[in-house]
């Protein structure tokens, strides 16, 4: 295992989670949306207002490619919650390592939502319409899903490492 991919929906904890895993580990952390302001000079929420969500799909799978392609190792990632909106990010992001899905049931995850900075996409979609879409996916393209609900970041992080058991990080 080379990397750990963590894929789920806005505000389920990716980018926390993968940072407190960098505490705990000698790993680096990389979040692609903040990778993806670095390299086009735009947030999300704009391109999506801009752009429209087409280019920012199109832009993220790129993304994804060239950090495939990059050689990268011990490194926690996390993905922007739509990434599974496109097929062929999984055939790039399976090459780097295992992909856990932190999942969190709707309830838990509507708060959250609402409590944080809706995203650009949520202007168009409930967040259940949009858990909906994505759920199947998720379990799809994953090796391992963990459930957030309820739980601090600690436990959540002491499950992916159960979850992990006998891997080497």
């Amino acid at each position: 295992m080379n990397n750990i991919i963590l894929i789920g929906m806005p505000s389920v904890g990716k980018t926390i989670v993968g940072k407190e895993l960098e505490k705990r580990t000698s790993w680096q952390f990389l979040d692609l949306d903040e990778e993806y302001f670095r390299v086009h000079k735009i947030s999300i929420d704009e391109t999506f207002e801009t752009l429209g969500e087409k280019i920012f799909r199109e832009r993220e799978t790129n993304i994804a490619k060239t950090i495939s392609m990059s050689g990268i190792t011990n490194t926690i990632i996390a993905t922007g919650g739509g990434i599974v909106e496109n097929s062929n990010n999984f055939h790039y992001l399976e090459k780097l390592g295992k992909i856990i899905f932190l999942d969190c049931d709707i309830d838990e995850l509507t708060r959250r939502v609402e409590s944080a900075n809706p995203k650009a996409i949520l202007k168009n979609i409930s967040i259940e319409d949009l858990y909906k879409r994505r759920k199947p996916l998720y379990k799809k393209y994953s090796n391992f899903t963990i459930n957030t609900t309820n739980l601090t970041i600690a436990n959540v992080v002491d499950k992916f490492f159960r979850c992990l058991c006998g891997s080497s990080m």
